[in-house]
Order: C-alpha cells, then sequence, then structure tokens
C-alpha cells in the first residue's frame, strides 16, 4: 500500500532552472507518468529513461512551448472567477510535481492544457463532459497524490476565444495504486549507465575514493601512534591534545524491547520513511 502523507512545497525550486531539472532527475515527475503507464502519445518510458540518465532536460514539443506561454494569462482568466491558483514545485518522497497552480489552503489544484485547436480539441471536447484523455487523467492524479489535495480543476485554454472550459477531477486511490506499482518497476530497472557525463563522474569518484583510502589509512597509522605514546591521562603539545575520556554506556533499547515491550504495538512510535542515496564500488 503506498504511503504520502507528507507533502512538501519546494519554493526555492524555479520551474524551468537547472535547479529544477535536476530535482526531476532524482524523482518521479507527473508529466512523467503517462509515458510510465504507457498512455502517453508523446512519450515512452525509455525516454523517461534516457533523461533520468543524463540524457537531456526532457520532452518539448511547440504546442507546450505555447501552453507555457498562454498559462499566465489562463491563470488570470481562472482566478478572476475562483480561487487565486500559483505555481509551486511539491515533493511527497521519492514523488515530485511541478503545479500549474495550487490554492492558498493547499487542498486544491489548477492544471491547464492549451491545445493547438483549442475548444475543437479532444480534450476540450472531454472535458465539457467531464472527461479527461488516459495521459491527463494520469498526470492529474500524480498531482493529487503527491499534494494530498482534495480536488483538481482541469481547464482547457483556448487562447483565441481568451476563455477557458473546466471539469473537476478527485482523487482515485486506485489510480495512485497503479502510477506506484508501474514506476516502482521502472524504478528499479533504470539500468547501467554509459553515457559519458556518468563515465568521468565515476572516474573522478574512483579517483578521489583511492587518494581519500589512502588519507585515511595514514590517519588512522597516526592516531594509533599518538594513543601509544600517551603517558597518564592527557598530553598536549604542538597543537594536539590527547587524552583519555571515559564515556558512559548507552542504554540498549532493543533488549528493553524484548524483554519488556515485545507484546506491544509500536507502530504508532515508527518515524515516517526516509531515503538516502548509497554509493557502493564494485569490484570486477
Amino acid at each position: 500500500m503506498i504511503d504520502l502523507s507528507n507533502p512538501q512545497e519546494i519554493a526555492e525550486l524555479e520551474q524551468g532552472s537547472q535547479e529544477w531539472h535536476d530535482f526531476r532527475k532524482q524523482h518521479r515527475m507527473a508529466s512523467e507518468s503517462p509515458a510510465i503507464l504507457g498512455v502517453s502519445p508523446y512519450q515512452k518510458s525509455s525516454d523517461i529513461r534516457r533523461v533520468k540518465n543524463g540524457g537531456g532536460g526532457g520532452f518539448v514539443n511547440a504546442a507546450m512551448r505555447k501552453g507555457t506561454e498562454q498559462e499566465p494569462f489562463a491563470r488570470k482568466a481562472y482566478n478572476e472567477k475562483y480561487d487565486p491558483m500559483r505555481p509551486a514545485v511539491f515533493v511527497n518522497g521519492m514523488y515530485g510535481a511541478s503545479l500549474d497552480g495550487i490554492n492558498l489552503e493547499q487542498d486544491g489544484l489548477w492544471e491547464c492544457k492549451t491545445p493547438k485547436d483549442g475548444f475543437a480539441s479532444e480534450r476540450a471536447k472531454l472535458c465539457l463532459r467531464n472527461e479527461l484523455t488516459d495521459y491527463d487523467y494520469a498526470q492529474v492524479q500524480h498531482q493529487l497524490m503527491v499534494t494530498q489535495a482534495k480536488w483538481c480543476d482541469f481547464c482547457v485554454w483556448d487562447w483565441n476565444e481568451a476563455d477557458f472550459i473546466m471539469t473537476r477531477v478527485f482523487p482515485d486511490l486506485a489510480m495512485w495504486e497503479r502510477i506506484h506499482a508501474d514506476w516502482e518497476l521502472f524504478w528499479k530497472d533504470l539500468g547501467t549507465r554509459t553515457d559519458a557525463q556518468w563515465q568521468s563522474t565515476v572516474k573522478t569518484y574512483l579517483d578521489l575514493k583511492i587518494a581519500a583510502d589512502v588519507a585515511v589509512k595514514a590517519l588512522e597509522e597516526a592516531k594509533k601512534q599518538l594513543q601509544e605514546q600517551l603517558v597518564g591521562d592527557v598530553n598536549e603539545g604542538f597543537g594536539v591534545r590527547v587524552q583519555r575520556i571515559t564515556i558512559s554506556g548507552s542504554t540498549d533499547w532493543k533488549k528493553v524491547q524484548e524483554r519488556y515491550l515485545n507484546d506491544m504495538d509500536l507502530t504508532e512510535f515508527k518515524k515516517p520513511d526516509t531515503y538516502q542515496i548509497r554509493i557502493n564500488e564494485i569490484k570486477e
């Protein structure tokens, strides 16, 4: 069962900046979910794999550039009628979403599409029936999942008409599970990196690691010699103090739990899951 209950706004990330692109490479983004689920007419999961592995900034076509250009006008038109919305970037665990808009209460979202055919487009016709294309639905549900918002107003903007049509979308937990499951499969199978940028960075890392290992070994030997030369409890000189210190033993909470709390349900005391990046050298 997917557990995403702690959304955080990344206010310092400006959409389109290099920091934003770097963030996208490390997270599972809403605009990528349609490709991961196999419902995007524009991208395949292999395209997402290439981007995640450092192969460019992602898919952008003329229509998307036009949409970016028109977004402020569409947002202004929406804000004059409904909740004020502002763009933002959110993260929740490994999942991210660059939002066209979120309200002040952070319980409502706004997603805007600007198809070249405007109100004559498939998106507009579906929107009038309170429906979305499969790929738009996947993106919106990903956004709702990341932000834990209660609804999203999906708008189709026609710049010739300077107007929009809209339908409200609500969370679909079954879709969230599908998004999570497909991303898990994709993430585990990103594959071996073969690009030149990765190769260069790995070489730098391994060279520095060898130098660091040599330095650490020499430092430990010097520390050992200082400890062996210690007379009494404290020696100092030439900028160094060597001191014998007694450290009180800490409580072994694992043994406490085994002996006294073995039958107690400690679920409510469990801290949230965290993520870390671990680097291991592969011995050929």
